[in-house]
């Protein structure tokens, strides 16, 4: 299900004293565009340690979305991820087990939103893939209209399994709201806050924490993380993506927050994409690494069979 779009229709206002964002929708907003172009952004942990410390709203940029559902003139956020390509975008998969039936039956519109200095930017998410752990891949249409000659701000994917001891951080956004809020006069209110938690990695599991709650290649770090951030990036120690907060124990002050290995996320399909002919359709995400569509790195990690990643070969960037 899509969001009809008019060009002329404000559905959003940023105000950060009033919580509003103001935006517009645009049906084809890449349409005029005779180029395109991605804008790569990397952000380091600015700190030692910090737990589910808030910041400034736009800090992110495009890169970090806020994901939610729109519902019988109701919005409300459940959960975080990080645009990675054009279109494309990484959360947990997690966030939305509770809504499979709605989904399934297209009831419901996915939006993913992003807050910049220059107001909201918003995508239809039209597929969701999930991947051999509790990672999903997003495609997403984007709907909000696009300057000549603007770009799309993603994040650099590193195959790179985190190190112990290593200073990581999370980044998300934490809905202060549990319930649905009603969409009036044609404003989204969006009630929580950007949230970073940054902390030393304590263990790593390459081949999963355990059988139940976490069979997947997945580390820990020693910060607390809050609800609405799981699916949220996680930044290594030279700004580059390496996983999504899976889970969050939130019963002490220090945590500890769990998080998928991106590497992982690299056998995901990309489906449906924003910009036809850009890429094969279907895809993984390897595929565009390879292509040069996301900004990537040791993609020589990956057993390849039959052009695809089979397997992996860790590697923590000691030498």
């Amino acid at each position: 299900m899509t969001i009809e779009a008019n060009n002329s229709e404000v559905i959003f206002r940023f105000d950060p004293r009033s919580q509003r964002v103001e935006g517009t929708m645009d049906a084809d907003p890449a349409a005029e565009m005779e180029r395109f172009q991605l804008l790569l952004r990397k952000f380091k942990p600015f700190s030692d340690k910090l737990n589910a410390h808030v910041i400034p709203w736009t800090k992110f940029g495009e890169t970090l979305l806020l994901i939610g559902f729109f519902e019988d003139n109701t919005h409300y956020i459940i959960g975080s991820g990080v645009c990675v390509s054009a279109g494309v975008g990484l959360t947990a998969y997690h966030i939305f087990s509770d809504y499979e039936e709605k989904i399934k039956s297209k009831s419901i519109n996915i939006l993913a939103h992003s807050i910049t200095n220059s107001g909201l930017s918003t995508w239809n998410v039209s597929s969701i893939s999930s991947c051999a752990n509790d990672l999903a891949v997003i495609s997403m249409h984007r709907i909000s209209p696009m300057k000549k000659g603007q770009s799309v701000e993603c994040c650099f994917l590193s195959s790179r399994t985190p190190k112990v001891d290593e200073t990581v951080m999370f980044a998300g956004f934490a809905s202060s709201s549990l319930e649905p809020i009603p969409v009036s006069d044609n404003y989204l209110n969006m009630n929580g806050s950007v949230r970073v938690g940054i902390g030393k990695v304590t263990d790593v599991w390459r081949e999963g924490r355990d059988s139940v709650l976490m069979p997947y290649p997945c580390f820990a770090v020693e910060c607390l993380t809050v609800g609405g951030m799981s699916g949220g990036p996680v930044f290594d120690s030279f700004g580059n993506v390496i996983g999504v907060l899976s889970r969050s124990f939130d019963n002490s002050p220090d945590g500890p927050s769990t998080a998928s290995c991106a590497w992982a996320a690299f056998q995901g399909d990309v489906a449906d994409p924003w910009l036809k002919g850009l890429h094969p359709d279907p895809a993984t995400i390897y595929d565009l690494a390879t292509l040069g569509l996301i900004a990537s790195d040791r993609l020589d990690a990956f057993r390849i069979e039959n052009g695809q990643p089979t397997s992996y070969e860790p590697w923590d960037g000691s030498k």
